[in-house]
């Protein structure tokens, strides 16, 4: 019986189960469940933002990474002014974004809202993945910007050769296409 409990032991100390830390998961699994990529995500981090500002998120550019996002807000109460935001788990505190008077007039800005994609990022890393066929293919970053119109751009690298993939809105109906 004792040959046995130590042996039974044995195998267990060797065991490489156990859990994983956020970190340990986003590396492993760069778009699993429990990291921004998942579905839904950014969704509980936006709301805390929208929160803590009292008011719907316009923005100027938002860019996601497995860990962390950052976002360039256009401040509710003084339009004028812009501030870049992390969350890397928890918001820190705003820095202000230096503009010219040209700037604060531009159609670059954009509602949260206006990107239902972003509840969808997982969809489309996977759309992404599997267009360019990366060998050991990882999301790097999701990056969302307005030109003439809304654009998500998935970034994905590997160790020899990385790709992007961009998707636009065609219409008001907000029908997310390749580009």
């Amino acid at each position: 019986m004792r040959a046995l409990a130590i042996l039974l032991a044995g195998a267990l100390g060797s065991c490489t189960c156990g859990t994983l830390t956020r970190d340990e998961l986003a590396e492993r699994y760069p778009y699993a469940d429990g990291t921004l990529y998942s579905r839904g995500g950014l969704a509980p981090v936006f709301a805390e933002l929208e929160t803590k500002l009292g008011g719907p998120l316009t923005v100027t550019s938002v860019t996601v990474h497995p860990g962390d996002v950052f976002l360039t807000v256009r401040d509710a109460k003084r339009p004028g002014n812009l501030d870049n935001w992390r969350y890397d788990g928890s918001w820190r505190d705003p820095e202000p974004v230096q503009t010219s008077r040209r700037e604060l007039e531009d159609t670059r800005s954009f509602a949260i809202a206006e990107v239902p994609a972003l509840g969808k990022l997982r969809d489309l890393v996977d759309r992404s993945l599997a267009e360019l066929k990366i060998e050991h293919g990882r999301v790097e970053s999701v990056s969302v910007s307005r030109f003439k119109a809304i654009e998500v751009s998935v970034d994905i690298k590997g160790p020899r050769e990385r790709g992007r993939v961009t998707f636009w809105s065609r219409s008001r109906a907000q029908l997310w296409t390749k580009g």
